[in-house]
């Protein structure tokens, strides 16, 4: 009988925690303008790691020792992703800093310390719950992987780099 009333104010208080979290989440509405507190901030980049299989971490970059693919995959990432990311990655477009959560800085150290293979898993799959699409079947991996390159060149952006991703127009290259 006592392992019942133990048992009870056990399940007493948790549900009682959760009301308490769910009122804090929730006291302010649901809006996307909301900062979402460090906890929520924390718990939702644990779960993009889990979501992230072991072995995506270990493909390497085709691209990697080519010193002009990130060029290439800079112009598909100013076509498609800087619409939320920002021309410079930065998150800070008229999109990407409204979306909940907030599109992420490319170029912050939580991003930078993903590996490559981290990288090209979430550009072809998406995030769901988030704004990040799935690009996988839109794009080749060829062109995933050159703007995995641009993303490694985000964060050494020199003045006249994003210049040169507009000369030479439309993205050229449609292998793999």
């Amino acid at each position: 009988m006592r392992f019942l009333a133990h048992a009870a104010i056990t399940i007493l208080v948790l549900v009682l925690l959760a009301g308490v979290a769910g009122f804090l989440f929730t006291r302010n509405g649901l809006s996307a303008r909301a900062e979402p507190p460090a906890i929520e901030a924390a718990l939702a980049r644990r779960i993009r790691s889990i979501a992230i299989p072991s072995g995506a971490a270990a493909r390497v970059n085709p691209y990697r020792d080519d010193g002009q693919s990130w060029i290439e995959g800079g112009r598909h990432f100013q076509e498609h992703c800087a619409v939320c990311h920002g021309d410079d990655g930065a998150g800070k477009s008229e999109i990407g800093r409204n979306l909940y959560p907030k599109a992420p800085d490319m170029r912050a150290r939580e991003t930078q310390e993903l590996a490559d293979g981290e990288l090209f898993f979430v550009i072809s799959n998406g995030i769901r719950y988030t704004g990040m699409p799935a690009w996988e079947g839109e794009k080749t991996p060829a062109e995933i992987w050159r703007m995995v390159s641009f993303i490694r060149r985000l964060p050494r952006l020199e003045p006249g780099d994003l210049e040169r991703l507009h000369e030479g127009g439309e993205s050229s290259h449609r292998d793999e």
